[in-house]
């Protein structure tokens, strides 16, 4: 799997990054954030979309998906980035809907994971 190092972001967005890490780890019990997409594959461009994989530990109600999505649009706004978010608990990636999908596939091969907590503990890579 790539790093985060593997790809440029600009300050804003790094700083951006920096702020949802701390933001969902102290207000959602979020498991990890992956990257994918076209700036994973290193295929952006100036008007690209950054996609964040959100997996959760357990199933989220539509209202705690959308303020986790809430939290996203309020960095957008603050950095001046393009964030996008897809939120999936752990249940649903490994045996639901999601399981089959290609996207599933796309992640697993082109997604960089930027951090997870296993046990309570925060893990960063890059």
């Amino acid at each position: 799997m790539k790093q985060l190092t593997d790809i440029q972001l600009t300050p804003p967005q790094s700083q951006a990054l920096s702020e949802l890490r701390k933001r969902s780890s102290e207000e959602f019990d979020v498991e990890s954030v992956t990257l994918y997409g076209s700036v994973a594959r290193g295929e952006a461009d100036e008007e690209s979309d950054i996609d964040l994989l959100v997996l959760t530990c357990r199933p989220r109600t539509r209202l705690e998906r959308h303020k986790i999505t809430d939290v996203v649009c309020e960095v957008n706004l603050r950095y001046d980035t393009n964030f996008s978010t897809l939120v999936i608990d752990r249940d649903c990636w490994e045996n639901g809907a999601v399981s089959v999908l290609p996207l599933r596939d796309e992640i697993l091969k082109d997604g960089i994971l930027l951090w997870a907590t296993r046990s309570g503990v925060q893990k960063e890579t890059n």
